[in-house]
């Protein structure tokens, strides 16, 4: 498959931030506080970003098929003949149980005039990565997907009222960028600040820079070079892309909504106060979060829901075991979480 010109801008943009963020001078000034995802990332991205920079675009085109740093449902696209076939019958059979679920779920979810299944209808399941898409009832989706689906009809019935147009929205671990995909789509005149490994925002670049090609992304080379990042700068662009040791450059009273989508919880304590404890967090109007009640025995930590700062914050919504995502491990069940700061 051939390069398109804005393929091209993008795979270059990406190899020379990745080049300037990890030259010696830049990654010894990176902050470290361990943690699962701190030691595999360098390992994970071996599939895509090779030893001298460069990224294969084979990969980037095919990374939600790949799973490249993530996993999702459906595992396979063809997984409804491997069924018939009797290859790893149990596992797919149980990704189809699952995925039914949810949608019958989404059909039961809504509020007032709006319901899961009326933004599903609207944002079908973005191909750009080539996923796993299952289709059912006519509705194109995965399990992330529709998921995502669910927390933008939180934030347009929640949030949406109490936002200009123009707000701005900071998703700390935000991975590839599926939830300011949606934000974007339904909220054109947002700003997105994605939070995340220097990697991992390479696969967001591509996914955003392909599904949006007029987006005007601040990467890695524009931040290096300021002292602050303000709301001035921050409006000039559609997508930021802040590598986690500039988070603390964001200036005080400088976002509107803080989001972790499952992210939070799958800290280290010191990345998790590295966030939570900083002005950009101190300051912010919303917090938006979906997270881990308890400890969590594969993150290794002992964070629970009293260490979120909600005391904080005047509560618009919150919900222990979602009704739309059952936990999966009910020893370790998902709160969701909005909240405005008290005297905003």
């Amino acid at each position: 498959m051939k390069c398109d010109q804005r393929e091209k801008e993008i795979l270059a943009r990406i190899e020379s931030d990745l080049r300037h963020v990890f030259a010696p001078s830049t990654k010894d000034k990176q902050v470290r506080f361990g943690g699962v995802w701190e030691s595999q990332i360098e390992d994970l991205s071996k599939t895509f970003i090779h030893e001298d920079f460069s990224v294969d675009a084979q990969v980037l085109r095919k990374f939600q098929h790949l799973q490249v740093f993530f996993s999702d449902m459906p595992t396979d696209r063809l997984f409804l003949k491997k069924i018939l076939r009797g290859e790893n019958a149990l596992q797919f059979k149980r990704d189809l149980i699952e995925l039914v679920g949810l949608f019958e779920l989404a059909k039961q979810t809504r509020f007032q005039d709006t319901g899961i299944l009326d933004l599903l209808k609207q944002y079908p399941c973005n191909r750009v990565g080539d996923p796993n898409v299952f289709i059912y009832e006519g509705y194109q989706y995965t399990r992330r997907w529709i998921i995502r689906i669910w927390h933008l009809l939180l934030f347009k019935h929640y949030l949406q009222p109490r936002l200009e147009t123009d707000f701005c929205l900071l998703d700390v671990g935000s991975n590839y960028g599926v939830f300011n995909y949606l934000i974007k789509k339904e909220f054109p005149k947002s700003s997105q600040i994605l939070v995340d490994f220097p990697q991992t925002l390479a696969l967001a670049h591509y996914y955003l820079g392909i599904s949006f090609p007029k987006a005007r992304i601040a990467s890695y080379k524009e931040l290096a070079k300021l002292d602050v990042i303000d709301r001035n700068f921050i409006k000039d662009f559609d997508f930021i892309l802040l590598p986690t040791f500039l988070y603390k450059k964001i200036a005080p009273q400088t976002l509107d909504v803080f989001c972790s989508i499952s992210s939070l919880w799958e800290m280290s304590r010191g990345w998790f106060e590295y966030y939570i404890n900083a002005e950009p967090f101190s300051s912010v109007k919303y917090f938006f979060c979906m997270s881990n009640q308890v400890k969590s025995v594969y993150f290794d930590k002992e964070l629970t829901i009293l260490d979120y700062h909600l005391r904080e914050f005047k509560k618009l919504y919150f919900q222990i075991a979602p009704s739309f995502l059952p936990p999966k491990e009910p020893e370790t069940p998902y709160f969701e979480y909005i909240g405005q700061r008290i005297g905003v």
